[in-house]
């Protein structure tokens, strides 16, 4: 169920109060970006909505949550991100209400504080829980959501100075099943963090930590060792990444459909050729509008016949560099030799 925009606050209240008898079975509700969506209008929403998107929903409050968490009584899915005017009532009516939430975006909720954060422990079925941006958290936040020991996607990107590697690892420790984690642009999170993922989450698929300062190569060495079916590995804008974190995941990550490296002056062209090596790549490169992105076409090294793409994205730099070694390897190989002639 979606609404077209250009609708009125109490124009929209109104089509949903007109049309609630014939939503009985409607499961999704759509709204992102409907800056008119008001409080009032979520009361009206029929009990059978298991998804609710309020996605950019500026003028949504905690008030207006709590209508809707008691209208939507099967609700396993709820996106509030770039909801500013959500604070800890909401959650808190959250975690009364939706015992069964499987997943809850809370991404660009600045007024959540650690007291609305700590009603969430009831919600043991939380598979996937977005924190980004929510910056009052601090590291009691992250401990007290060790209980959900169901998460498989995590976001905790850019948690502000208030979190570190204790409350981090206090939640990570726990999260055996995890396949997500963001943990980009914080701060205060060190290669001890990734030693502990590389320890506790051995099923991870998707590392997403650039914009960390204190990291190393060590430590995404240590989180590739681990987690072979790894898929994605963003370490961008992380200064001490070098050449030897990029041969890891180039030899270590069978399953690899992504990396990032814009941002990491220490890797170097002889880093992007030992990369290929250790995959037996075979790399053509693409540029779009932006930053330039050179996708590899890989030999997987199980099978001589199936190949697997990667995206890979790199500064100017390496970019012109695959461009040059794809041009040259063209002009040096060898024609296929014709068969002799029959007598």
């Amino acid at each position: 169920m979606g609404l077209p925009r250009g609708h009125s606050a109490e124009g929209i209240a109104h089509a949903l109060k007109a049309l609630k008898s014939r939503l009985r079975s409607a499961a999704r509700a759509e709204f992102q970006h409907l800056t008119s969506v008001s409080d009032e209008a979520l009361v009206h929403l029929p009990p059978s909505i298991k998804v609710l998107d309020l996605f950019g929903c500026e003028f949504v409050t905690s008030w207006g949550v709590q209508l809707a968490v008691s209208a939507c009584l099967q609700l396993e899915e709820l996106v509030l991100r770039g909801c500013h005017r959500v604070d800890d009532a909401a959650i808190q009516a959250i975690a009364r209400s939706c015992r069964g939430l499987q997943g809850l975006s809370l991404s660009g909720c600045e007024a959540i504080t650690d007291r609305g954060v700590f009603a969430l422990r009831t919600c043991v079925s939380l598979r996937k829980l977005g924190l980004h941006q929510c910056s009052k958290l601090t590291n009691a936040a992250m401990a007290s959501l060790a209980e959900l020991t169901a998460l498989q996607c995590l976001d905790v990107g850019r948690m502000g100075l208030l979190v570190d590697d204790l409350g981090l690892q206090q939640l990570l420790c726990k999260c055996h099943g995890l396949v997500w984690l963001n943990v980009r642009v914080n701060a205060r999170v060190t290669d001890d963090t990734l030693h502990l993922v590389a320890t506790h989450c051995p099923a991870l698929e998707r590392l997403i930590c650039g914009g960390c300062p204190l990291l190393t190569s060590a430590g995404i060495t240590a989180v590739c060792a681990a987690c072979p079916g790894l898929r994605w590995v963003h370490v961008r804008d992380v200064e001490a990444v070098d050449d030897n974190a990029l041969l890891a995941i180039g030899r270590l990550c069978k399953s690899l459909q992504s990396v990032d490296i814009r941002g990491c002056p220490l890797v170097t062209k002889a880093g992007v050729e030992g990369f290929y090596l250790a995959r037996g790549a075979r790399h053509k490169t693409a540029t779009s509008a932006g930053s330039p992105e050179v996708h590899l076409r890989l030999l997987d090294e199980d099978s001589a016949v199936m190949d697997k793409s990667v995206e890979f994205l790199a500064d100017d730099v390496i970019a012109a560099y695959v461009s040059m070694m794809e041009s040259l390897r063209a002009r040096t190989r060898r024609k296929p030799r014709r068969p002799p002639l029959a007598p």
